[in-house]
């Protein structure tokens, strides 16, 4: 949970920028997206957090990661009977 804490701290933002540089580096990392989204989540930025998991999970349906952060935003929306999906 320290990794999940510094996402929370004011690191967050440094965080979510060096996983945004090194997905520049290299798109396709999975587990820097996975990661990404979890950062964006955890900084209260939903919208972001929720375009990111959906990408994921077009592209590795089981991630769990992604499912339970898109669960957890859907569920606290109008949208929360899609979140049963994941």
């Amino acid at each position: 949970m320290r990794g999940e804490a510094a996402l929370r701290a004011r690191g967050g933002a440094r965080s979510r920028n060096r996983l945004r540089a090194g997905l520049s580096e290299d798109p396709q990392r999975l587990d820097l997206q996975t990661l990404l989204a979890r950062a964006y989540f955890l900084g209260g930025q939903r919208v972001e957090a929720a375009e990111m998991c959906t990408a994921i999970i077009k592209k590795l349906p089981y991630c769990l990661d992604a499912n339970q952060i898109l669960a957890d935003i859907l569920s606290k929306t109008e949208r929360g009977e899609e979140a049963r999906a994941y």
